[in-house]
Parts: structure tokens; sequence; C-alpha cells
């Protein structure tokens, strides 16, 4: 199926692989998938995570026009991370979305966009979210509302982390969380 994508790396590690060996290895993987499926879509990592400030720092295969690099969008991540202890957060504390948050979050949006006006490489933002369960109800769709404008102004291709989990996902508990669903522009997909 042409709905099939191949997605080289998950947010790779800088200890494990520092830029250069990850713009090797992802070279080589594309290289070995190119024998079989010549045409298929496949998204390569951006560096430490899919960090968008480290896009530049990717290097892949030009002359190919099916590739894309994949970026993660948990900035900032005490907003975004919070109440989760597995993140190192205080478990069950809110935190406040401030000025300051949304302009870490906008300057981390804005350097996927000049990536793509550069370099003519395509990006998608393929995770972000937050806590939905802790989380201030205007804060969430504020930071959910800024990404998804943003990425349907500039044409960038999004996908929110994740469709279910209770705490994170538009769907949860056995429903729709239909504040997210709309706050998403997804209302058409779901109904």
């Amino acid at each position: 199926s042409n709905y099939v994508i191949f997605e080289l790396m998950n947010e790779p590690s800088l200890k494990t692989a520092p830029s250069f060996s990850l713009n090797i290895l992802q070279r080589e993987a594309v290289e070995a998938i190119r024998e079989t499926n010549p045409t298929r879509l496949i998204l390569c990592a951006a560096p430490d995570g899919n960090q968008p400030w480290l896009l530049n720092e990717v290097s892949i295969i030009e002359e190919d026009k099916n590739l894309a690099v994949a970026v993660h969008i948990y900035h900032p991540g005490d907003f975004t991370h919070q109440g989760y202890w597995w993140a190192g957060r205080e478990p069950n504390k809110q935190v406040k979305l401030t000025e300051e948050m949304l302009a870490e979050l906008q300057w981390n949006l804005n350097e996927t966009k000049k990536f793509m006006e550069k370099t003519g490489i395509p990006v998608i933002i393929n995770e972000f979210g937050m806590n939905l369960e802790i989380s201030d109800e205007q804060d969430r769709y504020t930071y959910l509302g800024t990404i998804t404008e943003f990425c349907n102004k500039n044409k960038i291709p999004w996908t929110i982390w994740r469709y279910n989990w209770n705490e994170m996902g538009v769907y949860g508990k056995g429903k729709w969380k239909e504040d997210i669903v709309d706050v998403l522009f997804l209302r058409d997909v779901k109904d």
C-alpha cells in the first residue's frame, strides 16, 4: 500500500548515535530499502530524540525525493511532561503555560520551517503531545492549537502522540476527548 511509510529510527540518542554516525546509518538504511522499495516514503530522524534545533545536522540523499525528516515537539518539557514521574517531574503537579514557554514552542516550530525553506526537504512533526489529565484546560488548548495552526498554515504534516492513552491520547477510557478533537481540527476524521 502507498499508505505505508518507513521510519528509520525513533528518538536516536546522541550518546549512541551522534549526528555524524546517525547520518551514515540512515544513508545505509535508505540504500538498502531502495533495493526493494524504490519510491516509498522514508522518514529519517533528526538527532538527539528528533529535536528540531538539530535539523541542520541531518544529511540525507538529496537526489531521493521520497525522503522526509521526522521531528518531535515536546517543548517546553516542564509543560508537556508535567506530572510524569518517569520524566523526572513531580507526580500530579500542574505546570502553567507561560509566555516564555510559548516563545520556546514557537522557536522550535520556526526551526522546522526554516530547515524546510533552506533545504527543500520535507519535515513531518510526527510526535507532540502533553499530559491532558493534569494540564490546565485553556493552556492545553493554547499549546495544541498553536502547533496544529502553525503546521496547517505552513503545510507541515503532523501527528499527535498518541491516539489511545488515558493521559496523552485523544481517545481514552472508551471515548473521544471531544474538546481535544476540536482543538486539533479532527472532527471530520472522528465522525
